[in-house]
């Protein structure tokens, strides 16, 4: 029997769609007391229930589609709506898990989450098809220097991995002992080689995309990735970890495939494309919360994936991930002149005798096949497919080859920093890599999104 809808979930569902209603009502009244209010009430509601989204974002639009109009009558049935919404996800959540309670946000995501994909769609539908640049440097480093240079930045930061743990040194004529040698060094090559193949897809989904927010994480392949290797996991938890690789690999192409047919007509636009990704990232973490709790998951393990870590990664994930590597790798160097093509538009392209659907699917494919490589092993890691190729292009500018090069080497770099970071900053414990990264990737993401016209 399903026991009666706490009162709390009611008004929070109505100060939601007060705090988070359409646009045009704040945007009409965009004054400093509207903004202030708006935040108490957010305040409010949050204090009670906790964070719980897409509520205010689906009321007000089913008020809408119904034909309501004027704010005081919205407003008023957007009350009703919201409290329809959210009594119903509780439901839902409390008889899929009688015993233990599915959280009510992640029902709500369920949902919000395709919702978005319609509203961004049906807003992008009204924008024309245009080209954009990638941005970068009209005059690029010399890679006679550069290569050193940021080869002697890697050698500097493996040599602090391998040598310091947070609290004491380790000369290098010890580093053959038992936890230097099985652990510490296969660890960081780890993160130096998923760094390396992150930074890839990376260059391969902007290139082809043309788009500056293409990234797994942005594009919700990683959550979707996630998604899918954890209800591999669920299904089958007779099979051993390896077999991971599979769901994950079939989350990353439902996720990719979204994106491009969503996105293909309006020419990948990037507002569009970053609400599409945050969308599926939502609905895919929806899945994995849901899952864990339904499936009775390690919260601790599980929590410590899906934030990704390279805790204790063994010579066995050096080997996998080195294996990868070697195998897709050169297939995406391979694709740099297609790359650098389709950077002057597809018309460009196919009249220099190039076949752009052929091109786009294959560094798709291989895109795909790094990211779902890279989360089998070290668990949903993001934005180093965003930071290292923006942060290539300021230096080696727009050709796509020397680009790679120095991405690859950014991108082992980065996550070899942040997994040497997350082991000292709070010594003896640890911070994942993927929060560290996150640090660093977030804020970079809304100054790329302030930067986008």
């Amino acid at each position: 029997m399903v026991s009666p809808v706490p009162l709390s979930h009611v008004i929070y569902a109505i100060l939601a769609t007060i705090s988070l209603n359409p646009p045009e009502f704040f945007f009409l009244a965009y004054t400093r007391k509207v903004l202030q209010e708006e935040s108490y009430l957010v305040d409010v509601y949050q204090e009670v229930v906790g964070v719980i989204g897409f509520i205010g974002l689906i009321a007000p639009h089913i008020v809408r589609l119904i034909g309501i109009k004027g704010h005081r009558p919205l407003i008023i049935h957007s009350f009703l709506w919201g409290s329809v919404i959210l009594i119903s996800a509780d439901v839902v959540a409390r008889l899929i898990q009688p015993g233990q309670e599915i959280p009510v946000g992640a029902m709500t995501a369920l949902i919000g989450g395709p919702w978005l994909m319609f509203l961004a769609y049906r807003t992008a539908k009204k924008q024309k098809r245009g080209e954009r640049s990638l941005g970068g440097t009209k005059n690029p480093l010399s890679l006679t220097w550069l290569l050193p240079v940021t080869i002697l930045c890697i050698v500097i930061v493996l040599y602090l991995s391998f040598s310091f743990n947070g609290t004491t040194w380790t000369p290098i004529s010890e580093w053959n002992s038992t936890i230097i040698w099985n652990f510490r060094i296969p660890r960081t090559l780890t993160a130096f080689i998923i760094g390396m193949i992150l930074a890839i897809s990376g260059v391969l989904f902007q290139g082809v995309l043309r788009n500056p927010l293409a990234d797994a994480s942005v594009l919700g392949i990683t959550s979707l990735s996630g998604a899918g290797a954890m209800i591999f996991l669920v299904l089958f938890p007779s099979l051993s970890v390896s077999w991971l690789t599979i769901g994950a690999i079939l989350g990353a192409t439902v996720a990719i495939s979204i994106i491009f047919i969503t996105s293909w007509k309006n020419g990948f636009q990037p507002i569009l494309v970053a609400l599409m990704g945050i969308s599926v990232s939502a609905f895919g973490s929806a899945i994995i919360q849901i899952l864990v709790v339904k499936s009775k998951l390690v919260v601790a393990a599980a929590l410590v994936w899906l934030s990704g870590s390279t805790y204790a990664k063994g010579w066995n994930d050096v080997s996998i991930a080195l294996i990868l590597f070697i195998i897709l790798v050169p297939i995406a160097i391979y694709l740099t002149r297609s790359l650098n093509a389709l950077a002057f538009g597809d018309d460009v392209a196919t009249s220099h005798g190039l076949a752009v659907p052929k091109t786009r699917v294959i560094a798709l494919i291989i895109g795909v096949a790094l990211t779902t490589a890279a989360v089998s092993i070290v668990g949903t890691i993001g934005f180093i497919g965003l930071l290292a190729p923006h942060t290539a292009r300021r230096l080696v500018g727009y050709s796509h080859l020397p680009l790679m090069i120095i991405s690859m080497l950014l991108g082992g770099f980065l996550l070899t920093l942040a997994d040497f970071i997350g082991r000292v900053l709070l010594a003896p414990k640890e911070v994942p890599s993927g929060l560290v990264v996150a640090l660093i990737g977030a804020p970079y993401l809304l100054y790329l999104l302030k930067k986008i016209k």
